[in-house]
């Protein structure tokens, strides 16, 4: 009723009374966060309980207070009673709250109002703002860790979490260099100890929530119990375990509202320290190398790396033969020149010119011209190093023009071997039922007479499995590359031959077909059956991009330009053309420009042109497709 009434008072109620020690005890019955406020100063004149819990601010912190500390957009002045408004308001130790208020009056002429305050956050917005703060601070870290700057880089880290999470503390320890003990990153604390014991990383392999009530099994969990905190989080970091990061809180529900949050932010902390471990390693190998100029320079030339040495102005002091060899320059043309302008790389200009540098800077792959503009892949290293007292740069340059193919091939020999393999079964497991089918129809033939018209059929059924059964065999010898079996033939009788079994089709599709041949030598070398299946594929490809209209299909013989001897066929159409996304993997395994095709066909027509030391190149346009092959020209020898 009480409750009832606050809401419900009417304008002729105006000189209703309230006291101040009421005013609290009546405002604690209503069910709702609450706020009462002078409506004209904007000043709080008491809060709830439940807006206490809500936000986490008491009393004594808000009353007095103008209500625009609280709402981050409060227009109290064009505020209408009773309208439901929707704004963010502030909370203590943990992000804002999206909230829905209403106005009423208690007293419009002594100016009292009371807000009715509900949170309308369904936990999107919330986990939306959290997500931002936790990328943020990342970047943050991220761009100092850049700096190469190791206390630097631990001090974010404190900084960041502490105020992503909403905490009141945190705290670093590491371990230090003879693994005995754990170090406080900012010695001289006075609640958490310089040192802790080692064996603090063993207890402690994920992260660690303590808060009172819960079992004491660690000094650090001692440490939260005597201080009387209400939550102390212990946080592993590093891959390899080097140091513990703690915060503490007065929030108890900061692991249950933060916890994949904070899971996430040390993932990437671990990143980050690692890379850290990894950039000392460097440097540490770094320093040993350039010890001694003694040392350094009989490595120098040593090297079969190119090395450069640069003086703070960028130009030239010394240089490998190694690098002159490759780079095909001699030391007197680059001695003293600025190196920017001997290897004109983007890259490199944009790297030297930073005022902060990593001590090791890394561009792989990088691509530099030698003098008669030949493009050379490298992998390029930048080392900070003191040479004769003054800051120098030296560039490291290493070859990998063999690894870049030495990659390929592999990649390539995987792929044929995995393509090889799956057309040996499959040619296999067809060419068994093939098998039946033929016997089968060699014995309906002995049943039946002459006379029999089914008797046309039934032959053609028996060449056609001849045929496949060929054409299977083939595919079981391409699998084994048996070029023992290579035969010289006539491609253009085979082209020729293979053109006369589409005619139906042709007609079919409206297709008008024609082959021009120039040479008169078109023997070739090879497996003819393969070669079969190469033609066939790419004629049955051309006639299908070609079904709205009709179109024309044309194949051309001519000899090639080339010492080797080769012969050129080109097979051209007038389709609709490749689609632009599968031009480039069009000879890859399983890549299809078909709705129901195996992306099959041109892989494997790709394996039997290669096997036969032969090219096959595609052009592709709206207007259609050439695809052409050259095969090699059989010797006289073979002739």
């Amino acid at each position: 009723m009480i409750v009832k009434n606050l809401f419900n008072i009417k304008k002729d109620h105006d000189d209703y009374l309230i006291s101040s020690d009421e005013l609290p005890l009546l405002i604690d019955q209503i069910p709702y966060p609450c706020v009462i406020v002078e409506s004209k100063s904007k000043v709080v004149l008491a809060i709830n309980y439940l807006f206490t819990k809500m936000t986490n601010y008491g009393s004594h912190e808000l009353i007095g207070e103008e209500i625009s500390s609280l709402f981050k957009q409060f227009p109290l002045e064009r505020v209408v009673e009773g309208k439901a408004y929707k704004d963010l308001i502030k909370a203590k130790r943990k992000p804002e709250l999206a909230v829905t208020f209403e106005l009423h009056y208690i007293s419009q002429k002594k100016n009292l109002a009371i807000l009715k305050i509900t949170e309308s956050d369904s936990g999107g917005e919330k986990q939306k703002t959290i997500n931002k703060k936790i990328n943020d601070s990342l970047e943050r870290i991220n761009r100092v860790l850049l700096s190469g700057e190791k206390q630097q880089f631990f001090q974010a880290v404190l900084d960041e979490i502490r105020e992503t999470f909403y905490c009141s503390k945190s705290y670093l320890y590491l371990m230090n260099s003879q693994h005995s003990l754990l170090e406080n990153f900012k010695k001289g604390n006075l609640i958490f100890p310089n040192t802790l014991p080692a064996i603090e990383l063993e207890r402690i392999k994920n992260i660690d929530y303590w808060s009172p009530g819960k079992r004491v099994l660690t000094e650090i969990h001692r440490i939260g119990r005597r201080e009387e905190y209400s939550s102390v989080i212990t946080i592993p970091i590093g891959d390899e375990t080097i140091g513990l990061l703690i915060i503490v809180s007065e929030n108890e529900l900061i692991y249950s509202q933060f916890q994949e949050e904070l899971k996430s932010f040390n993932k990437w902390v671990n990143h980050f320290v690692n890379y850290l471990n990894k950039l000392d390693k460097k440097q540490q190998e770094n320093t040993g190398l350039l010890k001694n100029n003694i040392s350094y320079s009989k490595l120098f030339e040593q090297s079969n790396d190119c090395l450069v040495l640069l003086n703070h102005q960028q130009m030239i002091m010394r240089i490998n033969k190694r690098f002159l060899r490759i780079m095909k320059y001699s030391s007197y043309e680059l001695i003293g020149q600025n190196i920017i302008d001997i290897l004109q790389n983007i890259e490199l200009k944009h790297l030297l010119g930073k005022e902060e540098k990593n001590p090791v800077e890394i561009i792989n792959p990088i691509f530099l011209h030698d003098r008669d503009g030949n493009s050379i892949p490298m992998k390029m290293k930048i080392i900070e190093s003191i040479w004769e007292k003054e800051k120098s740069n030296l560039i490291i340059l290493s070859d990998i023009s063999s690894e870049i193919k030495a990659k390929q091939t592999i990649e390539k020999i995987e792929g044929q071997a995995a393509l090889g393999e799956m057309i040996a079964y499959f040619a296999h497991e067809v060419r068994n039922p093939i098998n039946d089918i033929s016997t089968g129809l060699q014995l309906m033939r002995k049943r039946i007479g002459i006379e029999d018209p089914n008797l046309q059929v039934i032959d053609r059924m028996q060449s056609d499995c001849i045929r496949m059964n060929d054409l299977m065999e083939s595919i079981l010898s391409f699998s084994r590359q048996d070029i023992s079996k290579f035969k010289p033939f006539d491609c253009r009788d085979l082209l020729e031959r293979i053109n006369r079994r589409f005619q139906n089709k042709y007609q079919i599709r409206k297709i008008t077909s024609r082959i021009v041949c120039k040479p008169r030598d078109t023997i070739v070398i090879g497996d003819i059956r393969s070669i079969d299946q190469v033609f066939t594929n790419i004629i049955n490809n051309a006639t299908d991009a070609m079904t709205d209209n009709g179109g024309e299909l044309s194949i051309q013989i001519d000899r090639k330009m080339d010492p080797l001897g080769f012969l050129e066929i080109k097979i051209s159409d007038t389709g609709h053309g490749i689609p632009e996304e599968i031009k480039e993997k069009l000879f890859e395994p399983l890549i299809s420009g078909k709705e129901r095709g195996t992306g099959l066909g041109l892989a494997i027509t790709k394996r039997i042109i290669e096997t036969h030391g032969g090219k096959i190149g595609v052009e592709s346009y709206t207007s259609g497709t050439i695809f052409t092959i050259a095969l090699k020209l059989a010797g006289k020898e073979n002739k």
